[in-house]
């Protein structure tokens, strides 16, 4: 059923009866009705309108259920009139249309119900509302909104009709509104229970009062007041408040807004809303505090949907009354907040609790001083003490607190942020929150929330937080933070374990900060400064790419001339963790362009903690920590075999992570705590995996390197240092995995200034490393390509505790160390490669191997290393002195072809090409007082070295392949261990206990070359094992002892090593008419066993050595370390020089040496004779062979020393005094 609306123009014979004798009232009073009070009714309801003199009375006959209705064209009220509404009793609201000019009230406005002032009254005018500057409306409550005008002039189905669905959407609020209707407060406008503005624009310059008292005695209600006030101890309010202001654009606040309470009665509720923005301009008073006793404060919420400002002389405030607690204020904006002086409170009274202040934006500028009470608190009721609110600043992106400004939560009794800054407390003060993704203290900024005379301090909380990607960062650049506990933290983290996993590339950043330059920080509690960066990610879609670049870097620096004070527990900590999982794969319903399948992480990690420069960090009641943790797990797996028949080409994993975690006391900073501790620690677990498709690689032409250069060949060359033989560099393989991990884990105390702790200190370092390295090519059926594997192990780790030269610590007692995690840990490095089935040339090697693990491990209180005059220096106090190192490793490499069984019909099927295998182990650890370093005070000095190192190399041939040149089956192995204990040269250490010094080393290198024994195609050639091993452990006396109690040197080595070569069945090649090895297939001279020798060991060396260049460009501490022992000669000669040097004859006590002969063992398995003689122990010995069927060539040094330099004097005045050293060695 279609209703039809009344139509403006059609009026009937009642309406136009009452237009005329509006018009009569009019003409007899023009003046009246045109300058002042303005009241025409349209007919559309049944309104009646009498006058006598200045009053006027309004009512209407139109009721529908519990709304009665008024409708004008115009309504206003004019100066020096009083216009009174009156509600029928019957009726819970009166609802006025106001149809074509704006409603201007400039003298008095009554809304009267049941004989008094009283009544919902609602105003619906597009054009406006204006209370004017003497204008004062009186109601039970009051809704004014501008809704449009097609809405007012359809409002009425007919006279007297209004349409339900109107009056449901106004009385809801869901009417739509004039944009540009504006609402103006410029005078007052009382309620007794609650206020609704609704506009396009809404300025409040005047007052609105929710929670009036009415009084007056005028029958005609022309002396109508409120006798409630903001702060009236004689207020009566029987419920709470309620003002709501809402507005399509701007809010504009100069005047008051309030909503008290009274007692028993808590404040009342504000809220306002803006479509556009919010100003709190000076004068600006919203008040919903309480008033009286038993009432607390009640709540403001402000939003502005663009920007916000609250400015000098404004105040928002939740307080409560004379007892109760604090309410809340919050005050808001979609974009940018800016502070510029404005006040904002929610205390509370008489012993309530405090309220809260939320500031909540995208952006929060603080441009002025924000200070708690700036009005005073000395006035209130009976003394009353106030429990100042909890202030929280809360960004989603940004705060600022600009050049100089003041934030407070103290009580003071100064209103100036000097006094704030300095004068006695007057109460407690409050707790402060600042939480965004960046917060930002520039120069000559305060966060003041400390308390003195006896009151209590608030909590500084300073939290910045950055989710998905970016940087979370605290910055205190020359500004000053007091409080009860300080907490600044920067927490960035990035999970997209679900959300992007699909994702072919990813790249996530994450950055946590906390930058204290040239601060100042008063904690009467603790302190607290923590950055954690954390990332979790995975590329583990359909497409056969995944490529992931992860950087995460936590940091906290304390430098310039920063001054740090906390009474409880003090620590500065930064924590870096990195999940990233590359693992494409499935059915894949692409192929990529060069390669069958590609799987990429790329993490870098860092954590550091500094303090540097100048900074001082007192401490006076508690600990000291300086800490950084790192933890890495990365898993790289390209399974090319899930492409099936489609997938063509190499299958590259590669996994480059690089982990630097540092806790560093460096510059001229001093600390002073109950105890120091200074702790860096760090894991890395990488797992590498590549699976060859069942197609193999083949070569890329230049051309198709031009059009979609192969990622796996891309790598090669990168990698080619690590990847070269003798014969020449590996270019194409069907399964390529390589690790290259570097972990670099230092605690340092490095500063000229003196660290001092009542207790014991401790600087300790731990760190271990896992890296598991898999290149299949066993899946190549060899119909296509080749399937040739290559896997690459390279690590670099140093882990470092020092007390540096020049440094100074002074505390009862001193422990350096530089251990593994765990007690059993290990760096463990594993590698396989297996080749499979090949139709191409496989090059160089069907299988390669390498495995290079540079690994330092240092503790040490160093020695004058700028000759100076003096390295370090310590003063125990009378404490126990700890300097130790442990360092175990694995470096395990296995290589070969994949075999698959005969069978009844055909023969075993063998892999393809030569197997190399390279294992490189340079391990040292060292635990040392150094030349010049100084050690005063101390009970027992130890120094312990801890060495345990295990490498192995097994290496098996595969199957003749097309212009395969070389050795078939190759297994070198270099292991250089060093470990020592050793107190440097220098001014004689006096000690009131004991000495010790020990170093222990278990070692073994266990290398073997195992000739193919299946398969009717075997590569022919020699089987090659060379095992190049030399041992070193020292443990030294370089100065005086006076001790009070035993004095100990110790050494101890066990050391084994082993190389073991098989023949192939196929045994060695056939020699020339003049015995001479035979030509390469390119008609060059081809290589005897000493020259195959030879190479292959030099080539294990350089890669040694090039991985050594790694460790001195990542860490410039344990630069010298790392590549000097890297960097050793394994040659036997050289070797022995070394041990030489370290003979009995330079020794002043009791030194013993033990090196180990060089001892081969050889299996030469029988070959079926391919010539007219048969050499049956494989040797060439014949004239027939000219290479060997198997050689195994094992060096192995090692040198054992416990002594006490010449013409050092040791005084114990236990007289006990031992030199130990004890060696074993198994060289087979």
């Amino acid at each position: 059923m279609t209703r039809s609306r009344i139509s403006p123009r059609k009026i009937s014979a009642w309406r136009r009866a009452v237009a005329g004798l509006l018009v009569v009232l009019q003409v007899a009073y023009p003046a009246v009705a045109a300058a002042q009070t303005v009241i025409l009714p349209d007919g559309r309801t049944q309104t009646g309108v009498a006058n006598a003199g200045t009053v006027w009375d309004v009512s209407t006959g139109t009721v529908r259920g519990s709304n009665a209705f008024n409708s004008f064209s115009g309504f206003s009220v004019g100066a020096g009139n009083t216009v009174n509404l009156h509600v029928p009793s019957v009726a819970a609201n009166l609802i006025n249309i106001v149809r074509d000019q704006r409603t201007d009230v400039h003298g008095i406005l009554n809304a009267i119900k049941d004989g008094r002032v009283g009544g919902n009254v609602w105003f619906a005018n597009p054009n406006g509302f204006l209370v004017g500057a003497g204008g004062v409306v009186n109601v039970g409550s009051l809704t004014v909104v501008t809704p449009t005008q097609r809405f007012v002039d359809d409002f009425f189905l007919a006279p007297g009709s209004p349409d339900e669905g109107s009056v449901a959407q106004l009385l809801s609020g869901t009417a739509p509104r004039n944009g540009s209707g504006l609402v103006l407060i410029q005078g007052a406008v009382n309620v007794a229970d609650g206020v609704t503005l609704s506009a396009g624009a809404i300025n409040v310059a005047g007052s609105i009062f929710s929670g009036a008292r009415f009084v007056g005695a005028a029958p005609e209600f022309t002396d109508v007041v409120n006798a409630n006030g903001l702060a009236s101890a004689n207020n009566v309010v029987v419920r709470e408040g309620k003002v709501q202001i809402v507005a399509d654009n701007d809010v504009t606040v100069s005047g008051t807004i309030a909503a008290p309470g009274g007692n028993g009665v808590r404040g009342g509720d504000i809220g306002i809303r803006a479509g556009g923005n919010v100003a709190l301009d000076a004068g600006t008073n919203i008040s919903a505090r309480g008033n009286g006793v038993n009432s607390s404060g009640g709540t403001v919420n402000i939003w502005a949907d663009n920007n916000a400002i609250a400015r000098k002389g404004s105040l928002v405030d939740a307080s409560a009354g004379a007892i109760g607690d604090g309410g809340f204020v919050e005050f808001s904006a979609k974009n940018t907040v800016e502070l510029a002086g404005g006040e904002f409170r929610a205390d509370g009274m008489g012993g309530g609790k405090a309220g809260s202040v939320l500031i909540d934006p995208t952006n929060i500028v603080v441009s002025a001083d924000i200070l708690r009470g700036a009005g005073g608190y000395g006035a209130l009721p009976g003394g009353a003490a106030a429990a100042g609110a909890n202030l929280t600043l809360l960004a989603d992106e940004a705060i600022t607190v600009n050049d100089g400004v003041t934030i407070s939560t103290r009580s003071v009794a100064g209103t100036a942020a000097a006094d704030h800054a300095s004068a006695a407390s007057t109460g407690n003060s409050g707790s402060l929150s600042l939480e965004a993704a960046t917060i930002s203290l520039k120069s000559g900024s305060k966060l003041l929330a400390g308390a003195n005379a006896g009151f209590t301090g608030g909590d500084v909380t300073l939290k910045a937080t950055r989710n998905w990607t970016g940087e979370a960062k605290v910055s205190v650049d020359n500004a000053t933070i007091t409080g009860r506990n300080v907490s600044l933290t920067a927490n960035a983290t990035y999970d997209d374990s679900i959300l992007t996993s699909w994702l072919p590339v990813v790249v996530p950043v994450t950055v946590s900060t906390i930058d204290v330059t040239s601060g100042t920080i008063n904690a009467s509690g603790t302190l607290n400064l923590a950055a954690t960066s954390l990332i979790d990610v995975n590329s583990t879609g359909l497409s056969p790419l995944g490529m992931i670049t992860a950087v995460s870097a936590a940091s906290v620096d304390v430098r310039g001339a920063s001054v740090l004070t906390a009474a409880g527990d003090t620590t500065l900590a930064s924590s870096s963790t990195v999940k990233a999982k590359a693992a494409p794969g499935g059915p894949n319903p692409v192929t990529l362009p060069g390669d069958a399948g590609v799987a990429i992480d790329v993490v870098v990690s860092t954590a550091k903690t500094r303090v540097g420069d100048t900074s001082a960090v007192t401490v006076s009641g508690g600990a000291l920590d300086l800490t950084a943790k790192n933890a890495v797990n990365a898993t790289t797996t390209a399974d090319s075999t899930a492409g099936g028949a489609v997938a063509v080409g190499g299958t590259l994993a590669l996994s480059e992570v690089t982990s630097v975690t540092q806790a560093i006391i460096d510059g001229s900073a001093t600390t002073s705590s109950s105890a120091l501790k200074v702790g860096a620690e760090s894991t890395s677990i990488v797992t590498t995996s590549a699976k060859a498709a069942s197609k193999g690689a083949k070569k890329q032409s230049a051309a198709e390197k031009a059009v979609a250069p192969s990622e796996t060949e891309k790598t090669l060359t990168k990698y080619k240092d690590q990847t070269t033989t003798p014969d020449g560099s590996v270019d194409v393989a069907a399964a390529v995995a390589i690790a290259n991990v570097n972990n670099i884990t230092l605690a340092d105390i490095a500063s000229t200034g003196m660290q001092t702790s009542i207790g014991a200190a401790t600087v300790s370092s731990k760190a271990s490393s896992t890296s598991t390295v898999t290149a299949d090519g066993s899946s190549a059926s060899g119909t296509v390509g080749v399937g040739a594997a290559v896997g690459v192990n390279l690590g670099v780790l140093v882990n470092q505790a020092r007390v540096a030269d020049n440094a100074s610590v002074s505390s009862n007692g001193l422990t350096v160390s530089a251990v593994m995690p765990t007690a059993d840990g290990k760096n463990s490095f594993v590698t396989t490669a297996t080749s499979g089935a090949g139709a191409s040339n496989v090059g160089v090697a069907g299988a390669l191997g390498t495995n290079v693990l540079v690994n330092t491990t240092v503790a040490a209180v160093e020695g004058d290393k700028d000759s100076s005059g003096s390295g370090a220096a310590v003063n125990a106090n009378g404490g126990d002195v700890l300097v130790e190192s442990a360092n175990a490793s694995e470096s395990k490499l296995t290589v070969g072809a994949s075999v698959k069984p005969a069978s009844a019909t055909e023969p075993a099927a063998v892999g393809v090409g030569a197997s190399v295998g390279i294992n490189v182990g340079v391990n040292t650890t060292v635990a040392e007082v150094g030349n010049g370093a100084t050690i005063t005070g101390a009970n027992d000095l130890g120094l312990t070295a801890k060495g345990s190192h295990a490498l192995a190399n097994d290496v098996t041939g595969g199957a003749a392949g097309a212009d395969v040149s070389v050795t078939p089956v190759v297994a070198a192995t270099v292991a250089v261990n060093t470990t020592t204990a050793r107190l440097g040269t220098g001014s004689q250490l006096n000690l009131l206990g004991a000495y010790t010094s020990s170093a222990e080393q278990t070692s073994s290198s266990a290398t073997t070359a195992t000739g193919q024994t299946q398969g009717n195609n075997v590569a022919v050639g020699a089987s090659i094992a060379l095992n190049n091993a030399t041992d070193t452990v020292t443990a030294e006396i370089d100065r005086d002892i006076a001790a009070g109690g035993d004095v100990e040197v110790a050494a101890k080595s066990i050391a084994m090593s082993s190389a073991t070569a098989t023949a192939s069945v196929a045994g060695g090649e056939k020699a020339t008419a003049a015995d001479a090895p035979p030509a390469k297939p390119d008609g060059s001279a081809g290589k005897t066993v000493d020259e195959k020798v030879t190479a292959q060991g030099d080539a294990a060396k350089v890669a040694g050595k090039k991985t050594a260049e790694t460790a001195a460009a990542s860490s410039p501490t344990a630069a010298g370390l790392a590549a000097a022992a890297a960097s050793s000669d394994p040659d036997t000669k050289k070797a022995a020089e070394a041990a030489t040097a370290n003979s009995p004859a330079s020794a002043g006590l009791a030194v013993a040496a033990a090196t180990s002969d060089s001892k081969t063992k050889v299996d030469q398995t029988k070959a079926p004779p391919t010539t007219e003689e048969k050499n049956d122990d494989g040797t060439g010995k014949g004239g027939g062979v000219a290479v060997a069927a198997a050689v195994g060539v094992n060096v192995g040094v090692a040198t054992t020393t416990a002594s006490i330099a010449k013409n050092k004097k040791i005084a114990s005045s236990s007289g006990a005094l031992a030199v130990k050293s004890t060696a074993e060695t198994d060289a087979a």
